[in-house]
């Protein structure tokens, strides 16, 4: 049975870079938010200010949508690291349980195919 620990690292490793991605984007989409809201609120632009705060909120609550994302894989890289931790307990030992790591090698697998359908 082939090691997939260097599979695990990749996955974890592109997880980690995600996760950095989208609290970028999160932190950017809320500081526009609280600039657009901010100018709103501080320079009066008679009927046009409540559009502009709205704008301010729109685009502060379009800022969930990258904290969903990153919270989903915040939770995926928790689960894949257990399954790496597992595979190098299970294969650390002298007889190692074949279909235990025959079903983490598929679960591997069902993350590829995952992350390349996108």
């Amino acid at each position: 049975m082939a090691d997939p620990t260097a599979h695990f690292d990749g996955i974890i490793a592109g997880d980690r870079r995600s996760l950095r991605h989208h609290l970028a984007l999160l932190a950017g989409l809320v500081a526009a938010g609280v600039i657009v809201l901010a100018v709103g609120v501080v320079l009066p632009l008679d009927d046009s200010s409540a559009v502009v705060e709205l704008g301010g909120l729109l685009i502060g609550a379009l800022g969930t949508i990258p904290l969903k994302q990153w919270m989903e894989r915040r939770d995926r890289l928790v689960h894949v690291e257990f399954l790496r931790d597992r595979w190098r307990q299970l294969a650390g030992r002298q007889r190692p349980p074949e279909t235990q790591l025959t079903r983490i090698e598929n679960i591997v697998w069902t993350l590829y195919e995952q992350r390349a359908a996108g």
